[in-house]
């Protein structure tokens, strides 16, 4: 196994979006953290970079003891343009990430 699986932002059985532009290549935590709504990945426009941060509900549930949120702190911060495709057409797609996290309610 590589250790990593492709993600996709807007589910593909919902959206039919099986394109680069609708993934991430996440490790297997950060994958069900994504998928869970634990981890939120946003893109901020004016700055041109995506940040990754914990979500504020898995904040308030790890603040009731249902949930430690320990080594998913380290991945918090802006993601190194390193890490994206080269060719960005191939980056996350902003409007993909707004509607996820607004179906998610962040």
């Amino acid at each position: 196994s590589a250790g990593v699986d492709a993600a996709h932002i807007l589910p593909w059985a919902q959206y039919d979006l099986n394109i680069v532009s609708n993934g991430l290549c996440l490790n297997k935590l950060c994958h069900w953290a994504f998928d869970a709504g634990v981890l939120q990945l946003e893109f901020q426009e004016a700055s041109d970079k995506y940040n990754l941060s914990l979500s504020a509900c898995a904040i308030e549930a790890e603040s009731h003891g249902l949930i430690d949120l320990g080594t998913l702190r380290d991945f918090q911060g802006v993601v190194s343009k390193s890490l994206l495709p080269k060719d960005r057409a191939n980056w996350p797609n902003p409007s993909f990430l707004k509607a996820y996290n607004e179906a998610l309610n962040f």
